[in-house]
């Protein structure tokens, strides 16, 4: 839950600050709080993520063991979506947060 809180709806700027769009002060301030939050929480939520691939390793584990095809294809699945928040979402929201900053040093 939140992740969706700080670290998805900066995502939605990418495209805005690419393309050099006007954007809101408003939005911007708000974009900016909410990275400022993921960079110092961010430690914590990788924390919670080794937690959350161990858990699923011991599911995927558990369900290769059983043969369910359709467990095993989730915990895969749940894997490759940790791994994917760590490498890009995460890192890019917090590239929004220093778009935004350098945007707003050069006005």
């Amino acid at each position: 839950m939140h992740e969706k809180e700080i670290a998805l709806p900066p995502l939605g700027l990418i495209a805005p600050l690419a393309s050099g769009q006007s954007l809101s002060g408003a939005m911007l301030a708000e974009a900016e709080a909410m990275t400022n939050a993921l960079r110092a929480e961010l430690p914590q939520m990788l924390e919670d993520h080794v937690r959350i691939r161990a858990a699923v390793a011991t599911s995927r584990e558990a369900a290769q063991a059983s043969g369910a095809s359709t467990q095993l294809e989730l915990a895969d699945q749940l894997a490759l979506h940790a791994r994917t928040e760590e490498a890009v979402l995460y890192p890019a929201a917090i590239l929004v947060g220093d778009a935004i900053r350098a945007r707003r040093q050069t006005q």
